[in-house]
């Protein structure tokens, strides 16, 4: 699998869908349905694997859901993995809808999985930071985000053995599939404020909300109705066949 327009996204192409996806998971607390986001954009139509990790202030995961492949559009899937971390990880406190504007929200977009074939040549070309990795053993599958290997200092060897304790697996396991894919991983730090992509060695943005921001309630009800009633297509999986990211042992 490969989706090279991931490589073109820019910060700026991204900042209005994660302003859309905290005014779709308002609405989807204020009325239990879901509004996708009308942004007329040809890179946005595209789709691609993506995460969606919320954390607080502290920098602790509150819920981390999503998807390594999908052939529904980046607008729609992005929204569908934000409401699964926030209402289906159940290894964190449900969001509510209070914490919509403070959280931080982070989206790491895939754009290839490869399998892995041969492991020292697959050491050699990783960095950590911008490649992670999926296993899969029998009926048990896990996967490691770029940033939980950047932030716990993984080495090559070091992920592989994280990621089979999250799925349950040892690395000697018969049968066992390493996957390491290539992503990209853009955060705004809360609502209104600046989206950066993180990079290795940069260092991770705590600023606040701009004061200028919406509140809640216009975030909601803007002046400008720039949602669409949509329904997920049919073939797209549901809540309960989304991955989960974070650094969350018990997954």
């Amino acid at each position: 699998m490969s989706k090279e327009f991931v490589d073109s996204l820019t910060s700026e192409d991204i900042f209005p869908l994660f302003e859309s996806l905290r005014k779709s998971l308002s609405f989807y607390f204020a009325t239990h349905s879901i509004k996708y986001p009308d942004i007329r954009s040809e890179k946005l139509s595209k789709s691609c694997g993506v995460f969606i990790t919320f954390r607080d202030q502290k920098g602790n995961v509150r819920g981390s859901m999503g998807l390594l492949d999908t052939d529904r559009p980046l607008l729609f899937s992005a929204v569908d993995a934000c409401i699964a971390a926030a209402v289906d990880d159940p290894r964190y406190e449900r969001i509510i809808i209070d914490d919509v504007t403070a959280l931080s929200f982070e989206m790491t977009l895939i754009s290839n999985v490869e399998e892995i074939k041969n492991l020292n040549s697959a050491r050699k070309g990783f960095i950590p930071g911008v490649h992670g990795f999926y296993v899969e053993g029998g009926v048990n599958a896990g996967v490691l985000l770029p940033r939980d290997i950047m932030d716990s200092h993984l080495s090559f060897d070091g992920a592989l053995r994280k990621v089979c304790t999250k799925a349950g697996l040892s690395v000697d396991t018969p049968g066992i599939k390493y996957h390491m894919f290539k992503a990209r991983t853009f955060l705004q730090a809360g609502l209104g404020a600046q989206v950066v992509e993180l990079t290795p060695n940069k260092e991770i943005p705590t600023q606040k909300p701009s004061s200028k921001s919406k509140g809640l309630l216009g975030f909601l009800t803007g002046a400008r109705e720039d949602t669409s009633t949509q329904k997920p297509s049919s073939k797209s999986k549901g809540f309960l066949g989304f991955l989960r990211g974070g650094r969350n042992e018990n997954s």
